[in-house]
């Protein structure tokens, strides 16, 4: 008699969430959803973790490929008490880029 022993177990690393390209994304442990772009990929998806944030922590990124230039829309969370002032928390360095300029003014939104 011959048998197979396979290991048995599970893998309690964290996963990320599959990518999705449904033409609308929602998070709804987030408590948001929006309308995806045409020709816009998901090319990154995570989960919030449990517990207080450090820093910044990416939910989604999509990118849009184009023959002059490509785009990116990063989603991230952060604590609200680490950057109170957004104007602020958006002119600084980021992504190789080391000073970032309005061109306007900023305007409050309110969504539901």
């Amino acid at each position: 008699m011959l048998a197979w022993v396979l290991p048995a177990g599970c893998d309690s690393r964290p996963h990320a969430p599959q990518l999705s390209d449904t033409p609308v994304y929602q998070n709804k442990q987030a408590g948001f959803r929006f309308l995806v772009p045409d020709g816009w990929k998901q090319t990154m998806s995570a989960e919030i973790p449990p517990g207080p944030i450090e820093g910044e922590f990416f939910i989604v990124r999509y990118t849009l490929a184009t023959l002059e230039r490509g785009a990116a829309l990063h989603v991230m969370c952060y604590e609200e008490a680490s950057h109170p002032e957004l104007a602020q928390f958006h002119s600084e360095p980021s992504f190789s880029i080391q000073n970032w300029k309005a061109t306007g003014a900023g305007e409050s939104l309110t969504v539901n």
